[in-house]
């Protein structure tokens, strides 16, 4: 993938949808766990239903899920949310370090059961919490388009910011001062596009 692709207003596809989230849903034993991931975050929803947040140790991909028992009895996480990045990464921004800590969104998975609940958000707010900047990808489905206003939405109650970059440059207003995207504040022609054009947007979320 050449850099000037990641660089290109996130697209929005009408007619396509994203990958299927796989048939059965996944389940990682608690050894499966301590083998191949790391626990980044332990937090509970709006309902008080606790989730864990686990990132891979190669680092390609994320999941949230539920901590309990497999019908064998077998001990871990159901998980319901899963995020894989994009690698490589691109080189540099002006206004981000780049380092292990920065990670784009390849594709997301959300289990249709558990889908328009906010667990989407919950694992990128996850993240970014463990200190991990969430960059978007490129191109958004519907899906994505509707995770990225709730996520920006929900900033305004804690400490999370959106920012907004353009060619590699955090958006700033007439002073100077970086815009940070609450879901309201950027008309939507300004950050998605129907067609390719020459404005190149992306989606940062990351502590403050």
């Amino acid at each position: 993938m050449k850099v000037q692709d990641l660089f290109e207003m996130p697209e929005a596809k009408r007619s396509e949808l994203p990958p299927k989230y796989p048939v059965a849903r996944p389940f990682f034993s608690e050894m499966s766990l301590k083998r191949n991931h790391e626990f980044i975050h332990k937090g509970k929803s709006h309902d008080g239903k606790e989730y864990w947040v686990s990132i891979k140790k190669d680092e390609h991909s994320a999941a949230l899920g539920f901590p309990g028992k497999r019908a064998d009895g077998t001990f871990g996480m159901d998980v319901v949310a899963l995020v894989e990045f994009k690698s490589p990464l691109i080189s540099s921004f002006e206004d981000i370090k780049v380092g292990p800590n920065v990670k784009q969104v390849d594709q997301v998975h959300v289990s249709p059961v558990f889908q328009q609940q906010g667990w989407g958000m919950n694992l990128y707010a996850g993240l970014a919490s463990a200190g991990y900047v969430v960059i978007s990808d490129n191109t958004q489905y519907f899906g994505g388009i509707a995770l990225w206003k709730r996520i920006a939405k929900e900033t305004m109650h804690n400490q999370y910011k959106v920012y907004v970059i353009d060619q590699g440059k955090v958006r700033v207003d007439s002073d100077d001062n970086p815009i940070f995207y609450d879901g309201n504040n950027i008309v939507e022609s300004e950050l998605w596009s129907d067609n390719r054009d020459l404005r190149y947007t992306l989606f940062v979320l990351k502590s403050n």
